[in-house]
């Protein structure tokens, strides 16, 4: 049998409360997989190194499915759903979902120019970052080549970071007067990484190089800028953890290592669970779901994004592998749950009237319980206090959040999945400052704490 490595009737039953107990631990393992995940193409590589690691199989390689088995699907190169089936076969599903895409500056097609005496690239913003937090700072560059193999001619792709590093300089003071009054920055004139001399390399040269291929043989690329530099714990004791990517690579690690706890002997998927049984419901067990979504920095409407059926198809196919009938995946969704992972808003310290009278999420206060009257958040009562619940049983404290009432909010995934399923849910996620800038601020305490209700909600058969 696929992916079973450990039998569950001798699996030792674990108290969910003493798993990410060190913070710092686990923030330290957060800056190696944001380090390591430059581009939602390594995101989506290394989380499959560490679930094959813990002895996921890929899904395409299994005939049928029974409780223990642990699978993953990779779609696209940027997206992975990854599953731990539980004791029951009914298809009951307990969902955690983030996407891996962060904003960015996308390299062009025939992006190398030549411009004063140096080599510049021609970028399009991807997504939403906040432009002036990309000058004057090391940028590296990363993401995917495609390229024909020698006479075969057939198409393969590889990931690849270069070594160079690129810049955007600022204009000086000098010759911007008005900079510090703000100054709306030209994407298609300034937006252009400037990484060496004329006569230096190109970029498709650099490209083969660190690609390990003729640059002959490089039919095309998707390549992304990003900070390369590591994460930094800042604040006395270092209780915050500063870095690159932190949206929406905290939640994507935090669904990922709940769901590595669970597989490494933790409370098994369809255990028991405080609180009784949920109206309507029985006591069938569910079944661990991490989906990380790409695209959703530009609205989620791709192949890979969570608009597409990607993540209903894998679980339909997950069902059948159980000899579950498609009645019988309906009739599952209404007893399932979804926990929408993306990151809050915590309460700025220097503009804390931008903030909600009644919403003030804090660093190092909890995960928090995001709603919206205009649903851009799947929050409602009952998934609130399900969560509520689900952090008392775990202990681990939460906070809420909605929008100022005269401004706009984002949005999540959770919509886009919970909808078209259908199947109840909550919006979550850890507070930050300074979302869709290079360098996010988090709470140190926030991300273990996220880990271990997540690993609580995977252990039980639902939400209490």
């Amino acid at each position: 049998m696929l992916g079973r490595v450990l039998n569950l009737h001798i699996i030792i039953s674990m108290n969910i409360n003493n798993v990410f107990t060190d913070a710092r631990q686990v923030s330290r393992d957060l800056a190696d997989f944001i380090r390591r995940a430059v581009t939602p193409w390594h995101a989506v590589a290394e989380m499959e190194r560490r679930l094959v690691a813990a002895g996921f199989v890929p899904l395409s390689e299994c005939t049928r499915l029974e409780p223990g088995d642990r699978v993953y699907d990779v779609a696209f190169g940027s997206a992975l759903t990854a599953v731990i089936v539980g004791d029951s076969p009914a298809p009951v599903w307990s969902i955690v979902g983030a996407h891996c895409d962060s904003p960015a500056l996308a390299v062009k097609p025939g992006a190398d120019q030549v411009a004063e005496g140096y080599r510049r690239i021609a970028t399009e913003v991807y997504g939403g970052p906040i432009l002036n937090t990309w000058f004057d700072r090391p940028l590296g560059l990363g993401g995917r080549v495609w390229w024909t193999e020698g006479d075969s001619g057939r198409l393969s792709v590889s990931l690849l970071e270069l070594e160079t590093r690129f810049v955007l300089p600022n204009l000086a003071i000098h010759m911007n007067r008005e900079v510090n009054q703000g100054v709306e920055i030209n994407a298609a004139k300034e937006l252009l990484p400037v990484y060496a001399a004329a006569e230096g390399r190109d970029l498709l040269t650099l490209v083969a190089e660190a690609a390990g291929v003729d640059a002959a043989a490089i039919r095309g690329w998707d390549l992304r800028f990003f900070d390369p530099e590591p994460a930094s714990f800042l604040g006395d004791g270092g209780i915050w953890l500063q870095a690159p990517r932190l949206d929406n690579l905290m939640s994507c690690h935090a669904g990922l290592e709940a769901l590595l706890a669970v597989a490494a002997g933790g409370d098994r998927p369809g255990g028991d669970r405080p609180g009784g049984d949920r109206p309507g419901g029985d006591q069938l067990g569910s079944h661990a779901v991490l989906f990380c979504a790409d695209t959703e920095e530009v609205g989620s409407r791709a192949k890979n994004g969570a608009a597409s059926l990607l993540l209903r198809d894998r679980l339909e196919r997950v069902a059948l592998l159980l000899g579950a009938g498609r009645a019988d995946f309906l009739a599952g969704l209404d007893r399932s749950f979804l926990i929408s992972a993306d990151l809050a808003h915590a309460v700025h310290p220097n503009r804390s009237e931008l903030a909600d009278a009644a919403s003030r999420p804090r660093l190092n206060g909890g995960p928090v319980i995001k709603s919206a009257a205009n649903l851009s958040y799947i929050t409602d009562a009952e998934g609130a206090a399900r969560f509520g619940l689900l952090c008392e049983a775990a202990g681990v404290p939460s906070q809420n959040f909605s929008n100022r009432s005269d401004l706009r909010g984002g949005s999540t995934i959770g919509p886009l999945l919970s909808g078209p399923l259908p199947l109840p849910g909550v919006d979550v996620g850890t507070a930050v400052w300074a979302m869709h800038s290079l360098r996010e601020t988090a709470g140190v305490l926030d991300q273990a704490w996220f880990c271990r209700v997540l690993a609580a909600f995977y252990s039980r058969s639902h939400i209490p």
